[in-house]
């Protein structure tokens, strides 16, 4: 069995050839790969679809600042059933992303530039890689290539990676999750982590407009959604209490709301994409000096920009979300008829007995379609100091600046 692999010179017009000999088998594909950590190792463990020939060799490469620079480490050790182990080199609080690959007739790893035109198979989350993280603890970056700090590349390229990494992690520390460009979000996010106590902040990074945009065009099959907290994945189960997160939408130093997180269907996203959704047992939310932007085509959902959702999914009585607090946000929810600026209802196929405790919504502007402020099981809590308005443009409707 050959393989050929053929690549243009970037320098000029000619091609570089290479002819590999796996002997008398097929090449073997890799079929998954998984990774844990062990003490200050990060273990990635690849399994192929069957024995591996002589000549084929299993590769991990590697980077801890976006392919700025990489390193690859051979998967050398036999964990049987066709299963071989990289061991990289691990610093808590470091985000490593990764994938493997298959080499044929290479007796040590390929240069950096050349990873790619010795590959024979690989595996790479359909072109997403792989990222692992332990003991999360510090300053994290989230933005477009070569916006970090001093033009580095920041830590990931969208929300929707940060929080697949952070839901897998554990949380050692405080963390503040900095936004360096607008965002452009494909994909709904999904944060649902124990935090051990600590506080996730997310935030703009530099003193300037920052804005995410939701765009994705069909519904969630859980929670309906742009950014939801709750929940780790797109799956009502489980519920995961996700405690004391911060969205601020000041950059360091700054007093300006700097930072818009809008769904807007002109822009592509689905009518019930509401920008933030809390689900269930998540206390000691705050969000703060953020824009929030909500314009569907329509709508039929009693649904708001900021969605707080008590759950009997899992909790008959209800999971509740306690000590939130929204303040000093602009709050814009128009477009659908039944929509309001902040939302509180429960999901589920009963009412709760249980309420939200100590909810505290003040010194915020909210232009809503219906209803400023809607309010359902909900306790000892207080709202005061808003500015609402409400503009609704069909009849038929029970419009109201705060419907309990």
């Amino acid at each position: 069995y050959y393989v050929i692999k053929v690549r243009k010179q970037s320098s000029s017009n000619n091609a570089d050839f290479a002819i590999f000999n796996n002997g008398s088998q097929a090449p073997v594909s890799i079929t998954s790969i998984t990774h844990s950590f062990s003490g200050t190792n990060l273990l990635v463990d690849v399994t192929l679809s069957g024995a591996k020939s002589s000549y084929e060799k299993v590769w991990v490469r590697y980077t801890t600042n976006k392919w700025t620079t990489s390193n690859t480490v051979e998967a050398s050790t036999d964990m049987g059933s066709n299963t071989w182990r990289a061991t990289i080199p691990y610093t808590d609080g470091t985000i490593v992303e990764y994938y493997a690959f298959t080499t044929i007739n290479l007796t040590s790893a390929p240069a950096e530039s050349d990873a790619d035109f010795y590959t024979i198979n690989y595996i790479n989350n359909n072109g997403k890689n792989y990222r692992a993280g332990a003991n999360l603890s510090g300053d994290y970056y989230i933005g477009a290539p070569g916006t970090g700090p001093g033009g580095s590349n920041p830590n990931f390229f969208s929300l929707r990676e940060a929080v697949d990494l952070i839901n897998t992690a554990t949380i050692a520390g405080n963390c503040t999750f900095y936004f360096t460009s607008n965002l452009t979000e494909t994909e709904n996010s999904f944060l649902g982590v124990n935090t051990s106590g600590y506080t996730l902040t997310f935030r703009p990074y530099y003193d300037s407009p920052t804005t995410i945009k939701f765009t994705k065009s069909t519904d969630n099959s859980s929670s309906s959604g742009g950014w939801i907290i709750g929940l780790n994945s797109d799956s009502w189960t489980p519920h995961v209490k996700t405690d004391k997160i911060v969205i601020d939408g000041t950059a360091p130093g700054g007093t300006e709301r700097r930072l818009t997180i809008q769904s807007k269907n002109s822009e592509g996203a689905h009518n019930n994409t509401a920008p933030i959704v809390i689900v269930g047992d998540c206390d000691n939310i705050t969000i703060k000096n953020v824009n929030i932007v909500y314009q569907p085509a329509s709508n039929t959902l009693t649904i708001g920009a900021i969605w707080v959702r008590i759950s009997t999914r899992v909790n008959s009585s209800g999971d509740t979300p306690d000590n939130l607090t929204v303040e000093n946000c602009e709050i814009t929810a128009t477009g659908g008829n039944t929509l309001a600026g902040f939302c509180l209802t429960y999901t589920g196929s009963s009412a709760p007995t249980n309420k939200a405790e100590n909810v505290l919504v003040r010194n915020n502007k909210i232009t809503a379609q219906t209803r400023g402020i809607f309010l359902n099981h909900v306790g000892n809590s207080d709202y005061y100091n808003n500015e609402i308005y409400v503009n609704q443009t069909a009849s038929g409707y029970l419009s109201s600046g705060i419907h309990v």
